[in-house]
Parts: C-alpha cells; sequence; structure tokens
C-alpha cells in the first residue's frame, strides 16, 4: 500500500480535529499560533542508505535529508532529536566516534541543536530524526500555485534562484550541489542528487 493510501486509510481521521497536523499530507506539523514547525524521518539500512560502511557519511545524508523537510518549507531547522536502533557492530566505539564527529559538523554548518533521542539494541540499523524550527508561515505542498515565488531565507525568483546556481557551479562553489555519496547540500527550495 503507498503512504499516502496507508495514511488516508488508517491515520487521517486522528487528525481531524488537529488543524496543525495539515490532514497529514505536508510533510510538516505547523502550529501557526505558536509559530511551531516539526517534522521526522525514519532511516532503514538496505533501504535509504547502502551499507554502513562510512558511518560518518550515513549520518550528514540523514540529518539533512530530514532538516530538508523544513527548509523546504522555507522554515529555518533549530532543533533535532535522532533515535537508532542497531547492534554492536554498527555502533561500534568507531563507528560512534565518526557519528559524533559528522553531527558537530551538520549543527555547526546548518546552525542546528541537538536536544535528545534515544538507542535500542536491534539487528536491524535504523535512524529516526524528528526536525523542529519556527517560523510564521510555511510553503504548503498543496497551495503553490505556478508563479508563486518561493520563501526561503532569502526570497528568490525563479530567475535569481538560476543565475546563483549557474554563478556557483561556474565559480566551482558547489556548496549547494550533491557532492560524493549521496549527501544533499541544499539549493534554497530542493536539493539534487548526483552519483
Amino acid at each position: 500500500m503507498h503512504e499516502f493510501e496507508l495514511i488516508k486509510k488508517y491515520f487521517s481521521k486522528l487528525s481531524k480535529k488537529n488543524k496543525s497536523a495539515l490532514n497529514l499530507n505536508d510533510d510538516v506539523f505547523f502550529d501557526k499560533k505558536k509559530e511551531l514547525v516539526i517534522s521526522i524521518d525514519t532511516y532503514n539500512d538496505k533501504i535509504h542508505f547502502i551499507d554502513f560502511n562510512k558511518p560518518d557519511l550515513v549520518i550528514k545524508k540523514i540529518i539533512r535529508s530530514s532538516i530538508s523537510d523544513l527548509i523546504c518549507k522555507g522554515v529555518q531547522p533549530k532543533f533535532y532529536f535522532i533515535s537508532g536502533s542497531g547492534n554492536k557492530k554498527s555502533f561500534s566505539n568507531n563507528n560512534l566516534l565518526k557519528i559524533s564527529k559528522s553531527l558537530k559538523q551538520e549543527q555547526k554548518k546548518y546552525g542546528i541543536f541537538l536536544c535528545g533521542g534515544d538507542t535500542t539494541f536491534s539487528n536491524k540499523l535504523s535512524f529516526s530524526i524528528t526536525s523542529v524550527g519556527y517560523s510564521k508561515d510555511i510553503i504548503y505542498r498543496n497551495k503553490a500555485k505556478f508563479n508563486d515565488t518561493e520563501k526561503t531565507q532569502t526570497t528568490l525568483t525563479f530567475r535569481k534562484f538560476l543565475f546563483h546556481i549557474s554563478n556557483m557551479i561556474h565559480n566551482n562553489k558547489p556548496q549547494f550541489l550533491f557532492v560524493h555519496f549521496r549527501i544533499p547540500y541544499f539549493l534554497p527550495v530542493f536539493f539534487m542528487f548526483v552519483s
């Protein structure tokens, strides 16, 4: 069953009285009154990442993919929670040091802060990330129109956006482009994947 069919059949009715849940079809929770935006994502070994041979790069992919839900809504991510399920091999001392170092780098790069999480033992490796940000408004998935100017931290028209990207590529500064190991580098509205 497709994700949207599953949500509609089993969970939509549970959120009908919660306007901030956005009918469970917009990737985020948005409480307009409190200006609170929350997103959660789960990543499974062999599904969302090929293997765990480079845990430092896997964690970067997971963090960036998770905070992109907020960024695509025009929201600056501020906090995140991380939960991991794994065994002694996946959560070895060496791997945990690499994960910790990568998280520190991502925090510095994107101005986000770790606020908590959980760990459990499992032979199936997986991570869940909850991303939190604040905004007076968001870009709604189902309300965007063709000629709308997308809201980002620095509002850009599509023409300016393309000019900005072409300049970065021309000047060999691909800080917003996707590089090795499929780690997303953010564009103002979306990100690209390059093998």
